[in-house]
């Protein structure tokens, strides 16, 4: 049996304790394991995000996931395939052709990323805030937003920052980016 441990929730009321641990041990027991499983590791979010914008065949995948090796993108684009979240296109042509594409399962977990790197993106700008309590402090209402409607980061509600540049979507994911007809470069350089 793997390890499991107890989540306190800090709320108004003061902190309370769940009522059941949560095993971290076997991702079967659990609904946050058996997701982490599929799209978990260095390289998996970054994959899916670049098939999100459309198919793609296997060496377009590696010139937008920069940093991947031919071998570990084989290896994450087959668990990905075995997890129903890509689906592989062999055409019967010569010179042989296969892309790679999100099935329905994958866009939906496509959606969660987005979410994620909404989070981080919130996350990245609150820690680059002079003070830690930069929520409150600055005048932020319970949803994070400024009496003008802006985030901590500067950006509305529709994900646009002060100066009208569209900050949403797969495009906010990038350090490095070269965005042109293949759509985003994703430099991961961890």
């Amino acid at each position: 049996m793997g390890d499991s441990m107890r989540i306190v929730v800090e709320g108004p009321g003061g902190a309370s304790e769940s009522p059941a641990p949560v095993s971290v041990g076997d991702p079967g027991e659990c609904g946050v394991g058996a997701a982490v499983a599929v799209f978990g590791g260095k390289w998996k979010p970054f994959v899916i995000w670049v098939l999100a914008q459309g198919p793609r065949r296997f060496l377009e995948t590696r010139r937008l996931v920069t940093g991947i090796s031919e071998k570990v993108l084989t290896q994450q684009l087959r668990e990905l395939e075995a997890d129903g979240i890509v689906h592989r296109r062999a055409y019967d042509e010569l010179p042989p052709r296969v892309e790679y594409s999100l099935t329905p399962k994958g866009r939906r977990l496509n959606d969660l990323l987005q979410l994620l790197a909404d989070w981080g993106g919130d996350h990245l700008a609150e820690r680059a805030m002079p003070s830690s309590s930069a929520g409150s402090e600055a005048g932020m209402d319970a949803s994070g937003m400024d009496a003008s409607g802006t985030d901590a980061s500067g950006m509305d509600a529709s994900g646009t920052d002060a100066s009208g540049t569209d900050r949403s979507g797969p495009s906010a994911c990038r350090a490095s980016t070269s965005i042109g007809a293949g759509g985003p470069l994703i430099n991961h350089a961890l």
